[in-house]
């Protein structure tokens, strides 16, 4: 994916990029900024400096992860992960979308976005999404399906999704860090095949 400038509705300017091997120091700061309810929304990922170590040296994972950052100051304040789909590598997934008759093969693409705090509700997820959907589609992607849905409670992100086309599948129930139940969506959008 080439840098896609982005602007949000304020006229703020942004670029969407490929994660590179020369973003360990500032993605391990996007990491630490995050607030614990923002952590927590993105849970089960460590979001420590040495995942962001380890993200930015496996080539194979910088393929599938993308950064927003501040057109001017280069400032990341976004994380996305675009992941192709296996049932090796989302077993949990994999199971839940057979009981909704969604067949998933390797043309889905797994989606988790993670915004800073400070970024939320300024509607840069909502101007990132279009660039997201097309390169999915140029890699041959059918489907994107959330990784590991998408919190019940989030309402923030349930509408988001909903407008960016995402359907809600269904509802499953996990475990917080606290060992308490905590209502999930899957959610899918479905993408029309490119020629």
């Amino acid at each position: 994916m080439h840098a896609t400038i982005i602007s949000n509705q304020q006229g703020e300017r942004f670029v969407l990029r490929q994660l590179n091997q020369q973003d360990t120091v500032e993605l391990a700061h996007f990491f630490a900024s995050l607030s614990d309810v923002t952590r927590s929304r993105y849970a089960p990922h460590p979001m420590t400096a040495a995942y962001a170590h380890t993200l930015c040296s496996d080539g194979t994972l910088i393929a599938t992860r993308y950064v927003i950052c501040t057109a001017k100051q280069n400032k990341i304040i976004g994380y996305l992960i675009l992941d192709n789909y296996s049932a090796e590598s989302y077993p949990q997934d994999a199971s839940r979308y057979q009981n909704y008759q969604l067949t998933l093969s390797a043309n889905s693409k797994v989606f988790a976005p993670c915004i800073a705090d400070d970024y939320q509700s300024k509607n840069i997820a909502s101007a990132v999404m279009p660039a997201l959907i097309q390169q999915a589609q140029l890699l041959g992607a059918d489907q994107i399906i959330l990784m590991g849905g998408t919190q019940k409670t989030n309402a923030q992100a349930v509408r988001f999704y909903q407008k960016s086309g995402f359907n809600e599948l269904g509802q499953f129930t996990t475990l917080d860090k606290n060992q308490q139940p905590l209502d999930n969506l899957d959610m899918a959008l479905t993408l029309a095949v490119r020629d």
